[in-house]
């Protein structure tokens, strides 16, 4: 549910799909629904602050593991990071989390530790700060 507006709802499947309605108080709600990939969707984040952003992400091997919609879930863009050096690791992702001082820049659990995104997911690095490279579900 969504911090912004709290009349969004976003559901994600172990099927990839996604499915987003925007009047959930209705009798019979209107929901928009994308699979931006075949995968199990581990999380969805809204961001507070832009009812159009969100993110989703996968918790599977293959294929890319987060993607981010600009226009309230109607179009998915993956954001694994472009450069093959600095984008993220085959592995499993639990869980993603908007910096709240800068939103270009994110907070991604996965299977093997904590990943950060710089740049809105063009660039990702492993987290630095001594954390151990353990699986992490979520962030808070």
């Amino acid at each position: 549910v969504s911090e912004f507006d709290n009349l969004t709802v976003a559901v994600g499947f172990s099927s990839g799909t996604i499915a987003i309605t925007r009047n959930p108080q209705a009798t019979t709600p209107t929901w928009t629904v994308r699979q931006p990939r075949a995968g199990f969707v581990s999380s969805l984040t809204l961001d507070p602050l832009d009812g159009n952003r969100m993110f989703a992400t996968y918790s599977n091997f293959g294929g890319a593991k987060v993607f981010r919609s600009r226009d309230g879930g109607q179009a998915w863009t993956s954001i694994d990071g472009s450069d093959p050096f600095r984008a993220l690791p085959d592995v499993p992702a639990h869980d993603l989390l908007i910096d709240p001082r800068d939103p270009t820049r994110y907070l991604l659990a996965t299977d093997i530790g904590l990943f950060i995104g710089q740049q809105d997911g063009a660039i990702w690095s492993a987290d630095a700060s001594g954390l151990g490279n353990v699986l992490i579900e979520r962030l808070q």
